[in-house]
This record gives C-alpha cells, structure tokens and sequence, in this order.
C-alpha cells in the first residue's frame, strides 16, 4: 500500500526511537516488503551503532525475502538479530500485512 515512500524516513527514524517504537517501525519496514529490501539491506552495511544494526537485522527478518534471508543467513552468529525482538516484531509485520488485504 505504502510502497517505496517512507521507507527512507523509517530507515532513519529507526536508528534514534525508543524500543517500543523500533519495533513497530521495523515491522511497517517489514510490511513494506521488496519496497524496502535493498535501503534496510544498505543502511545496514553503514551503520555502526550494534543497537540499530540489530534492529535493521529485525526488519530482514520481518521483510522475508530471498536477499534478507541470504543475508541473515551469512551473518556472524553475534550479529543475528534476538527471538526476543525479532518474534514479536515479524508477528506485527503478519498482522500488518493482514489488514493490507
């Protein structure tokens, strides 16, 4: 429904939110699906701050393509995003999608 729009906002509002907001932001990332693959994916590669590049892993995580999975796949086992953030999140991005149908 959003497509491409906001994705670039979210990226950025992402990496300064509080928790609760970063999950509800990675799942809207999450929704947007192919929209935002490649700016997650590459907003990734740059940051440096762990806390944000977790998050960004989340939102792979919620995206669940074939780049984000590869991608998640070949990261280093300290980098993989928790169950603790990446469960709740991937299950709002389900319910989001949901109510885009």
């Amino acid at each position: 429904m959003m497509q491409a729009g906001p994705v670039d906002t979210l990226i950025r509002e992402l990496k300064d939110a509080p928790e609760d907001i970063r999950l509800w932001i990675a799942a809207t990332l999450g929704a947007t699906a192919k929209y935002a693959t490649e700016a997650v994916y590459a907003a990734r590669q740059r940051a440096k701050d762990s806390g944000y590049r977790e998050w960004l892993a989340v939102t792979m995580v919620c995206i669940d393509d074939d780049r984000s999975l590869k991608a998640l796949k070949h990261m280093p086992e300290q980098e993989k995003p928790s169950v603790e953030k990446s469960k709740p999140t991937a299950d709002l991005t389900k319910h989001i999608r949901l109510q885009m149908k």
